[in-house]
């Protein structure tokens, strides 16, 4: 293998690595480009379906809790109409509340309170409107959100959703309940306070029913927090129960309860480590619940779509990269081919075969090249002296390795940017930047002292010498062909004075 095919097959290989590292790097920027792409589009998808279902639940509850304003209106109206004409006692209350029984459905529970907190008259309408006896009256009295709502200049009251209690034991099922708390007015006075409450449970069902999603599962709060619906059932009104009460999402994850709080409790979070939150706060024409449904979206299950859907684009993209990357190679290949080739045309006209340096023609198109540029430089002509005696009793094979040592050796002598050349035989041609007296002279002894050593090949000792004449430009000409016929000149002067020896035109 010559140097041509290792220079061949060094850029093959080296053609090969770039094509396909480059391949490689661009698909994984368009591998990463495509799943980053998807992943916003999954995201966004999650985002819309999950708004849409929690706005659907939100027209439900407020649909459910639309008969809440009905039944205060209706409530005040009855109660202004017997006020005007009835003493208010025990027996007006059970009238008037005889009166919303027989007209109003979907309230869990109906009683008067007195200004002084304790309550005058309660109503249960579990499976049918049943009155409360007097010794499970309950006093607010000492309440503080009752004394606060009490002095405030609020007319209504919602409270937090608790679970029913019956003598002071939480009621089993739980029966999830929002109260509503509003105030009765006589001769700009608080006469009465009537407190009415809803059971939540059918809003809990549709909740649960929609919780399950793909990608995660959804969560009920109350304005601190609370769970009030959740995927976990022992974090449920943990606020009631002296083990629970620290469980709530703003202990579990206080960056996005406050992120919740700061949207207004509408709109989406994708936390650091890419879970997906969507939320929305349950408020309705006339009352702000102060509730939020939360959607959780786990990273992995949505990651697992996104490479689903990546997967057949990055295999698809990665087929078209590879041919292309095929097509490409072929196509520099045979660029190179032809480029290699005529780099090998050009080495055999101006490089010679044997010793690899520069030839005869290339010399020529060097020398004439400096003197166009007018740069000073000397020229050295140099012929072995004993080779034809290495030739006539070793062979030319010998001969041809001692050209090749004394051409490497030449060039181990001068400097880089030196120009060596074989002219032929055992001729040989130096363009060397020096042109200082002394300088020539120790290049020359350095070249005839190297070249003097003995060479040992095939274990046959061989030694030559070498005969130098040196011309300088332009000091001794600046015509081309008389520079080089002085050298010529000098050279033979030194053969026919005993060889192995140089001389510098005077």
């Amino acid at each position: 293998m010559d140097s041509f095919d290792r220079q061949r097959d060094t850029n093959f290989f080296k053609l090969k690595f770039i094509i396909f590292s480059i391949a490689i790097i661009m698909m994984v920027l368009i591998s990463n480009a495509i799943i980053k792409y998807n992943e916003n589009e999954v995201y966004n998808e999650i985002s819309n379906a999950e708004l849409l279902s929690l706005n659907n639940i939100n027209s439900f509850a407020e649909n459910r809790l639309s008969y809440v304003n009905n039944d205060i209106s209706f409530l005040r109206d009855v109660y202004e109409e017997y006020k005007d004409n009835q003493s208010l006692e025990a027996l007006d209350l059970q009238i008037i509340s005889k009166k919303f029984a027989e007209n109003r459905v979907y309230y869990d529970e109906f009683s008067v309170i007195e200004p002084s907190g304790i309550e005058r008259i309660r109503l249960n309408n579990y499976s049918r409107p049943e009155f409360i006896t007097d010794d499970d009256l309950r006093d607010f009295s000492k309440k503080k959100w009752f004394l606060e709502f009490l002095n405030s200049k609020n007319d209504i009251y919602i409270s937090q959703i608790s679970l029913s209690v019956e003598k002071r034991m939480v009621e089993i099922p739980y029966r999830p309940i929002i109260k509503f708390y509003i105030k009765v007015y006589a001769n700009q006075k608080v006469e009465e306070i009537i407190s009415i409450t809803y059971n939540l449970n059918e809003i809990i069902r549709r909740i649960a029913k929609e919780s399950q999603s793909e990608f995660g599962y959804m969560e009920f709060l109350d304005k601190k927090g609370h769970y009030i619906y959740s995927i976990k059932r022992s974090n449920e009104f943990g606020f009631l129960f002296e083990d629970k009460d620290n469980i709530s999402l703003e202990r579990k994850n206080e960056d996005l309860w406050n992120r919740i709080v700061f949207d207004g409790g509408n709109g989406k979070y994708i936390s650091k480590n890419g879970d997906l939150y969507v939320y929305k706060k349950i408020r309705s024409r006339n009352f702000d619940y102060n509730l939020y449904l939360l959607y959780t979206n786990k990273k992995e299950l949505i990651q697992e779509k996104v490479y689903d859907i990546s997967r057949f684009y990055i295999i698809a993209i990665g087929i078209i990269i590879f041919i292309v990357s095929i097509l490409i190679f072929y196509a520099l290949k045979e660029y190179l081919l032809r480029k290699i080739y005529n780099n090998k045309l050009k080495n055999l006209a101006l490089y010679d075969t044997l010793t690899k340096i520069p030839n005869r023609e290339y010399f020529n198109r060097e020398l004439e090249k400096r003197i166009e540029e007018k740069k000073s430089f000397s020229l050295l002509f140099l012929d072995l002296d004993g080779f034809k005696a290495i030739n006539d009793t070793f062979g030319h094979h010998i001969g041809d390795e001692v050209l090749k040592i004394v051409s490497n050796k030449l060039l181990n002598s001068v400097k880089e940017k030196d120009f060596v050349s074989r002219m032929g035989g055992d001729e040989f041609t130096i363009i060397m930047m020096d042109t200082k007296i002394k300088d020539i002279e120790n290049i020359c002894l350095r070249i005839i002292n190297s070249i003097s050593e003995e060479m040992m090949i095939e274990e046959k000792k061989c030694k030559v010498g070498i005969s130098v004449g040196v011309s300088i430009y332009p000091n001794h000409s600046e015509d081309i062909d008389e520079i080089i016929r002085i050298a010529d000149d000098m050279m033979y002067l030194v053969k026919s004075k005993g060889k192995n020896d140089f001389k510098i035109y005077e």
